[in-house]
């Protein structure tokens, strides 16, 4: 396992609290009534020259079987050229925006990225650029489509 990639991605998930509001910060990729993704803008490149982004899940229900997870900040790595994704660190968050806890992913192997799929629709913003939509508040994107308000 690369270290360099792990430190890069710890980096990144710290970096929503603070840019959420930013020109170049988040973008919804798709959703429903049930969960809505986003990313954030700016992706930097690993050591392996992949591209780095934040994937952010919201939902209805939690992740966690403690019923407090209602959002998850996956660092996630791309492979453009392969059309594969890695997940490297998760981070959870209360209804709040409080932040749960942290840890890295058990599987950090290289997926392919299946056509006509989420995957392939976050990787069509971080790898081209094309889809997404720019939100000026996350949180508050997140609560209105899930109907939290």
């Amino acid at each position: 396992m690369r270290i360099l990639p792990i430190l890069v991605a710890a980096g990144l998930l710290a970096a929503p609290a603070i840019a959420q509001q930013s020109p170049d910060g988040w973008y919804r990729i798709t959703g429903d009534d049930e969960m809505v993704i986003y990313v954030y803008g700016v992706q930097d490149r690993t050591d392996a020259g992949n591209r780095l982004a934040i994937v952010s899940n919201h939902a209805t229900e939690p992740f966690d079987t403690d019923g407090h997870a209602f959002s998850v900040n996956i660092a996630t790595a791309f492979d453009c050229e392969a059309r594969t994704f890695q997940r490297l660190m998760f981070r959870t968050y209360a209804l709040d925006g409080s932040e749960l806890g942290e840890m890295p992913s058990a599987n950090t192997a290289m997926r392919p990225i299946a056509p006509d799929s989420i995957h392939a629709l976050i990787a069509d913003f971080v790898c081209d650029g094309t889809g997404g939509e720019f939100v000026e508040d996350m949180l508050a994107d997140a609560a209105a489509r899930l109907n939290r308000e």
